[in-house]
């Protein structure tokens, strides 16, 4: 358990601090400038501050590793149709702006007549291994799954989730480049690049809440789920077998044991943040 969480947080840190990235890139793209060379300017550490926040009051109430987080779920759920509304509304934006179904077709075709890039099937097997094993997935699809009947909606609303996302996101790609040209644009942006080239600053505004939406619910769920196995494989362990404390001979460590785990929260948002400036 100990080796397992060492690995989930070394290899999570940096994903943690890409959604700290991509939050703070679609600032600058917003607000047309570039990333502050402080620190203590960069919007992205309020935002990290702000979501540790909102994980510690909405992730560590009790201690049980096994507890059902209905508030943050509700918020986590809410964001996820906020990014799927967002999306689609940006990927019929960028199917306008295409001649007819250019936008959708175009990249299929290139796709047909090109060879695969390389790494493309060890990255989609990787995926597709993630959707089972990151510690998020595991916390959203096992530890807060409160009834088993929810798994068969759960069989097409997921499937059908993923594919409105991927089918949107080539028209989007698609028009994004089309508009980028002789501009030196980030492609992780085209889906703000695209209706601020245009001019058409409200779906601009929509992209940037739905993208804000996807990142933060991930840096939430992520966070508390690797602030329980901290707690549990790492810091309680420890503790226990410091003899100078005398935990065992408290009869209540829930205290000491949701400290722990919000102190990891933070710390969590604080390494993030620090391997994105980094």
């Amino acid at each position: 358990g100990a080796l397992v969480t060492v690995i989930a947080v070394i290899a999570i840190v940096p994903y943690l601090a890409l959604q700290l990235k991509a939050v703070g890139m679609s600032v600058e793209v917003l607000a047309g400038t570039s990333r502050a060379e402080s620190p203590f300017a960069d919007t992205a550490l309020y935002i990290a501050l702000l979501l540790a926040a909102f994980a510690i009051l909405f992730g560590t109430r009790g201690i049980d590793a096994s507890e059902h987080h209905r508030g943050m779920m509700l918020a986590i759920a809410a964001e996820s149709l906020v990014k799927l509304l967002a999306f689609v509304v940006v990927g019929a934006y960028a199917l306008t702006r295409g001649t007819h179904l250019e936008a959708l077709t175009q990249p299929i075709q290139a796709a047909a007549r090109e060879a695969l890039p390389r790494g493309f099937i060890a990255q989609s097997v990787l995926a597709f291994v993630a959707i089972l094993c990151l510690p998020r997935q595991f916390q959203v699809g096992v530890v807060e799954c409160e009834n088993a009947s929810d798994v068969r909606p759960a069989r097409w609303l997921f499937p059908l989730y993923l594919a409105l996302i991927c089918v949107f996101a080539l028209p989007i790609a698609y028009s994004g480049a089309m508009a980028a040209q002789g501009h030196h644009v980030n492609a992780d942006t085209y889906v703000l690049w695209l209706p601020l080239a245009n001019g058409d600053g409200l779906f601009a505004v929509l992209a940037y809440v739905g993208g804000f939406s996807a990142a933060t619910g991930m840096v939430i769920v992520a966070s508390v789920a690797l602030a329980t196995m901290i707690s549990n494989e790492l810091v309680m362990p420890v503790l226990l077998r410091i003899r100078a404390l005398r935990l065992e001979q408290r009869d209540d460590l829930s205290g000491i044991v949701l400290g722990v785990r919000r102190v990891a929260i933070v710390v969590l948002a604080l390494l993030a943040f620090t391997y994105y400036r980094a």
